[in-house]
């Protein structure tokens, strides 16, 4: 009898050893939850839009890239349309800021001085735009991107581009990039100078040039 008992227990005890070994091996860890990522916003026209390339190879995606292999907690989201003038940004910039933004690059005016605006009515419109931002998400980082002539041959809208953004930066305190243009303008790798875009590689570099100013916000 006692023969038979232990024989019993050693058996069903072994095998109810072995379901609590199976059932702690199928066990799955809970998964931390993921850090919520912060939104920066690029807001402007053809350039910044990526008109003329591949969606993926325009520099706010790179910047994308950047973020991704550092394992920085930000999502890049590019609002740009190309030809996208101050007036029609303005119009949409209620919906564009319809979700918090902890940085947002502008390259506003471009596309409206290249098709001849005034500078000073482009000037004003861009302020509504900073201004709008401002009341909405007071403790965003504002970044203008600004152009620079690197030639007598480049057109004369650059220059007031330039001239307009730095303006705007020192009235309202913001981040500014001097010149995403830096390096390209003057080769045919980067640029096209027919249509006054730029290429993938170009991208490539403008991407390098407004991360610098970027990093610095993160």
């Amino acid at each position: 009898m006692e023969h038979g008992c232990l024989r019993y227990i050693m058996r069903y005890g072994l095998f109810t050893l072995l379901v609590c070994l199976c059932l702690a091996g199928c066990r799955h860890e809970p998964k931390s939850p993921e850090q919520p990522r912060s939104r920066i916003l690029f807001v402007g026209g053809s350039i910044t839009s990526g008109h003329g390339v591949a969606l993926r190879e325009a520099y706010p995606s790179l910047i994308q890239h950047y973020l991704d292999s550092l394992q920085k907690p930000y999502e890049v989201v590019n609002l740009a349309l190309p030809g996208s003038t101050v007036s029609a940004i303005l119009m949409r910039l209620s919906s564009y800021l319809h979700e918090p933004a902890s940085i947002i690059v502008l390259e506003l005016g471009l596309d409206d001085l290249r098709a001849g605006g005034d500078p000073v009515a482009v000037r004003q419109q861009a302020q509504k735009i900073i201004d709008k931002i401002r009341s909405r998400y007071p403790e965003a980082v504002v970044i203008l991107a600004g152009v620079q002539p690197v030639s007598p041959e480049q057109p004369a809208y650059v220059s007031a581009h330039g001239i307009m953004c730095r303006e705007l930066a020192v009235t309202n305190h913001t981040a500014l990039i001097h010149n995403m243009f830096a390096g390209i303008t003057a080769d045919t790798l980067y640029w096209n100078s027919e249509t006054y875009l730029p290429s993938p590689a170009g991208h490539d570099r403008i991407a390098r040039t407004v991360w610098k100013e970027l990093q610095n916000f993160l």
